[in-house]
């Protein structure tokens, strides 16, 4: 199968396009009771013009032992239920760290995941990182039940520390 990635500012989305990709979200992510937070980039990939994967990056600061850092946030990493095991995601993942990097100019990677899909992540580079995760939530500060991994875009160490990621998750 043929496919191309592109990148785009949130701001460069159509309405039709935006809720494509919200509906996307829901779909994969809706049994999951949180707020999340909207993204303002994406990574597409396309069949000529049908979307066959997403996912988003969250531009943000966020406090790791109360020192303020800069993380290119992973949200919603979602490829089309028949297309799956067969790359994309990977191709994506390897794309958005380029993006963090070079267009957002954000050292690092950061997101969260369940479990069971740790091990894509793991062989993609990402970190596991042990200190306590909390996020925003319309009745208050949070723990998720997920991991938390990182990744260094730009060769320097993701600091040591509880994590407050100042806002909604991604």
């Amino acid at each position: 199968m043929k496919y191309h990635l592109e990148t785009i500012h949130e701001k460069g989305l159509t309405q039709q396009k935006r809720n494509q990709l919200i509906q996307w979200f829901n779909d994969e992510f809706d049994y999951i009771p949180l707020k999340w937070a909207e993204p303002d980039w994406y990574v597409l990939a396309l069949n000529g013009s049908d979307l066959i994967g997403r996912l988003g990056i969250v531009d943000r600061e966020i406090s790791v032992a109360d020192k303020q850092i800069r993380v290119g946030g992973i949200s919603g990493v979602v490829t089309k239920k028949e297309l799956r095991k067969k790359g994309i995601g990977k191709i994506m993942m390897t794309e958005v760290v380029k993006v963090i990097k070079d267009k957002a100019n954000t050292p690092f990677g950061l997101l969260l995941c369940r479990k069971e899909v740790f091990g894509f992540y793991d062989k993609l580079g990402w970190k596991v990182n042990d200190f306590p995760t909390t996020f925003e939530q319309p009745q208050g500060k949070m723990v998720p039940p997920n991991l938390t991994m990182t990744y260094s875009c730009k060769g320097t160490l993701f600091p040591n520390g509880p994590l407050d990621l100042n806002g909604l998750p991604w």
